[in-house]
């Protein structure tokens, strides 16, 4: 099974499985990556939720590979999904 892990960072490292990953953009001179991780709202801590470390670094990983290096970005909630933003 293909898993999306986003560890967030900080004093209180976080790790969050996903579901699906969107929105990767490439740097292409001098831009910076990004991308979007959606997760059940059951899958995120509630303090990440409440008060998100915003800024804290983070990575991505699909399996086992690397995707993203960055920082987090934003957090967008809804009653269906979570969404971290992680940009590098």
């Amino acid at each position: 099974m293909n898993a999306v892990v986003v560890v967030v960072g900080g004093v209180h490292p976080v790790e969050v499985t996903g579901y699906r990953l969107e929105g990767y953009h490439r740097p292409l001179g001098g831009e910076g990556a990004n991308l979007t991780v959606v997760c059940a709202p059951t899958a995120v801590p509630a303090p990440v939720l409440t008060y998100p470390p915003l800024g804290a670094p983070g990575t991505v990983r699909f399996d086992d590979d690397l995707v993203l290096f960055g920082y987090l970005a934003g957090v967008d909630v809804s009653a269906d999904a979570v969404q971290l933003r992680i940009e590098g």
